[in-house]
């Protein structure tokens, strides 16, 4: 259950800092992003997330706020051209690292430390985005599927992750549950899962706004 999320891990940071290195701005994408994992790790070894009775629950504060910091890095000069780097095609080509990504979470389903909604044997569908995403980027790139088309595809798998990330909320211990039957969700309070919340789902949900907000300025 660990080799396809650190696959995913390294996938996302992988291709982050070979963009932002494009961009020039490679150094300060790295230490930032190893900034984060550390910070987020210790909180989480600490016990900082594990408190699922606070409204958000802590661990979506995380995401939230990792979320905010790349649109709002994407905004800047820098970010600019971090997006131009890495284009519409490399934006939508990354989606596949959520295949890996519900590999591990069946692998720790198996394993009875998520619950079965959290899988793609419940109401996880965010597996079609991973599968679909480098399909869909050639046939943009190659002219087969248009702005609006692209753009269809981002919003339905941006509906698909606000939907898991809205089952696992209702996972969780604490007053947001509403999955009783099994265990609950709390596995991604625990390092190294955290880095699920707090980096990769808020790394899926920017890139489809970022890049929803590029196909409109294009348009």
């Amino acid at each position: 259950m660990v080799v396809p999320f650190f696959a995913a891990l390294a996938m996302v940071a992988g291709a982050m800092v070979h963009t932002a290195r494009r961009a020039g701005v490679g150094a300060s994408m790295a230490g930032a992003l190893a900034l984060w994992l550390a910070v987020t790790a210790g909180l989480a070894r600490a016990g900082v997330f594990r408190h699922f009775d606070a409204l958000p629950p802590r661990v979506m504060v995380a995401a939230m706020t990792c979320t905010v910091a790349l649109v709002a890095f994407s905004r800047g000069a820098s970010g600019r051209r971090f997006v131009a780097a890495a284009s519409l095609v490399g934006i939508t080509a990354l989606q596949c690292f959520r295949v890996p990504v519900e590999m591990a979470l069946h692998a720790l389903y198996t394993r009875d430390l998520v619950p079965v909604q959290m899988t793609w044997s419940g109401r996880n569908l965010d597996v079609l985005v991973g599968l679909t995403a480098p399909v869909v980027a050639l046939a943009f790139h190659r002219g087969v599927v248009g702005r609006r088309g692209l753009a269809a595809w981002h919003l339905a798998s941006l509906a698909m992750l606000v939907n898991i990330v809205a089952t696992a909320a209702m996972s969780f211990p604490g007053p947001l549950r509403r999955f009783h039957e099994g265990v609950s969700a709390a596995v991604v309070a625990e390092a190294p899962f955290v880095w699920l919340p707090a980096l990769l789902v808020p790394v899926a949900a920017a890139s489809h706004l970022v890049a929803l907000r590029e196909i409109r300025r294009a348009a």
